[in-house]
C-alpha cells in the first residue's frame, strides 16, 4: 500500500501517471473496484488537470521571456544613462578646469596691476624726492 505522505514530494507527472495506470486497469477489467463510468469521468478530470498544468507551464515560459526582454531593455537604458552621466561629469571637469584657468589668469592680472601700481607709486615718490 502507498503511504499518503509519500505523495508530498512526488513530481506531479508521476502522480498523474499512477492515476492513469489505475484508471487503465479499472477500465480494462470488468470486475473492477471502480465502476467504468466513474473511471471514465476520473480520466477526463485527470486530462483536464494535465491540460491546465501544460497551460500554466506555457504561461510561465511566456512570462519569463517577457521579463528577459524587459531586463534587456532596462539594461540598455542603464548603459545610456551611465554614458550620459560620464559625459556630463567630463564636461563638468572641463568647465571647472576652464574656470580655474580663468581664476589663475585673473589673479596674475591682479598681481601685474598691483606691481604696476607699486612701480607707479615708486616713480611718483622718486619724482617727489627729486623735486
Amino acid at each position: 500500500m502507498i503511504k499518503p505522505d509519500s505523495f508530498d514530494n512526488a513530481p506531479t507527472q508521476s502522480l498523474l501517471s499512477v492515476i492513469n495506470g489505475i484508471l487503465d486497469e479499472s477500465i480494462n477489467k470488468k470486475d473492477a473496484e471502480i465502476p467504468q463510468n466513474v473511471a471514465c469521468l476520473l480520466r477526463k478530470v485527470v486530462q483536464e488537470i494535465e491540460r491546465r498544468i501544460a497551460t500554466q507551464g506555457e504561461h510561465l515560459r511566456t512570462q519569463s521571456n517577457h521579463f528577459k526582454a524587459r531586463e534587456k531593455k532596462y539594461q540598455s537604458r542603464i548603459k545610456v544613462l551611465e554614458a550620459l552621466a560620464k559625459e556630463t561629469s567630463e564636461e563638468s571637469e572641463y568647465e571647472i578646469s576652464k574656470m580655474e584657468e580663468k581664476e589663475g589668469s585673473r589673479q596674475q592680472e591682479e598681481e601685474k596691476m598691483s606691481e604696476q601700481k607699486q612701480i607707479e607709486k615708486r616713480s611718483l615718490e622718486q619724482q617727489e624726492i627729486e623735486v
